[in-house]
């Protein structure tokens, strides 16, 4: 058995809009600010991120704001997002190989779960070494995404820190650039990086970690690539740009400068904690000579201060 974590359909540029009048569970009335965008038969995300997210199905668009829907699980506040979707399930494919051909799994059709970033699914005769995808589904008219636009992931990859899609969408370079499983090798390299220079269970700390080496791993592939190719392709707010090895490799440089900030930051504050030493792995000799050594530093910066201000800076006498 094999637990798949499949990535919810992005819903972040659809027409949406906000919850105008309070609804209660079983409600098939709901009022927003305004419906543009919306039509019968649509299928609609509301409050999603939240416990209570949930898909529902536009019956009617009866106003400017006001809509026929299926019943609601949840009641849902004023102000609460509503988003449109042109699917409302997800279904997940297998495959032996990374290129091989992709069939669906029997049965793991189901409603995306929008109170998180990824909907799951138990596949109880699953094989951890496959290879899967997922394909949207509008249940009533049965359109579906293309399944080859689906970037595939092995069980083994959810113990990644960041996904090859949340890396694809920072750094927002064609796929073909950069393929999956040069993505993969990226973000598996980046987290080597990562635990040799930080010791932290904090989650968010090795994300965003992991998220800004593997930024600077992927541009330095980049600007490798732009060697042979003469230049890279990125999209950018809806355009195409191209950029060439010197570009690729200052970006790639300051996408370091902000890593090293980053874990320096992380240090400093650690630092700056009164129990930084209370380590059981630190025997308490060596806290002893760290204590005298920086005592010696201070009390010398101490004596060159005084110094300087009972007989000022010689540096400064001609």
């Amino acid at each position: 058995m094999v637990l798949l974590r499949g990535k919810n359909y992005d819903i972040g540029s659809q027409p949406n809009s906000t919850v105008n009048t309070a609804a209660a569970a079983t409600a098939t009335t709901l009022v927003l600010k305004n419906t543009e965008g919306f039509a019968n038969n649509d299928y609609i995300v509301l409050n999603p991120g939240a416990e209570t997210a949930e898909i529902a199905q536009i019956t009617t668009v009866d106003s400017d704001t006001s809509l026929t829907i299926s019943a609601l699980k949840f009641a849902h506040s004023v102000d609460e997002l509503v988003f449109k979707t042109p699917y409302n399930q997800i279904s997940f494919y297998e495959s032996a190989s990374s290129d091989g051909t992709y069939t669906i799994i029997a049965g793991s059709t189901k409603e995306m779960e929008y109170s998180e970033l990824y909907t799951e699914y138990n596949d109880t005769t699953g094989d951890s070494d496959y290879y899967f995808k997922v394909v949207y589904v509008n249940e009533t008219t049965a359109a579906t995404s293309d399944i080859s636009l689906s970037t595939y992931w092995q069980i083994s990859d959810d113990i990644l820190p960041i996904t090859v899609e949340q890396l694809r969408i920072i750094m927002q370079f064609d796929q073909e650039d950069i393929k999956p499983e040069d993505f993969y090798e990226i973000i598996k390299m980046a987290m080597i990086k990562v635990n040799l220079d930080i010791t932290s269970s904090d989650p968010n700390l090795k994300l965003y970690s992991a998220m800004l080496w593997g930024r600077y791993l992927a541009l330095r592939a980049l600007a490798s690539k732009a060697v042979s190719k003469g230049y890279v392709s990125a999209t950018v707010e809806g355009r195409t740009v191209t950029k060439n090895r010197a570009d690729l490799h200052e970006e790639a440089e300051a996408a370091k400068d902000d890593y090293d900030r980053f874990i320096r930051n992380q240090f400093t504050s650690e630092a700056s904690r009164t129990d930084f030493m209370a380590n059981a792995y630190i025997e308490s000799e060596t806290i002893q000579q760290y204590i005298d050594i920086m005592t010696g530093v201070q009390n010398a910066m101490y004596n060159e201060n005084q110094y300087k201000f009972s007989y000022g800076d010689r540096s400064r006498r001609r």
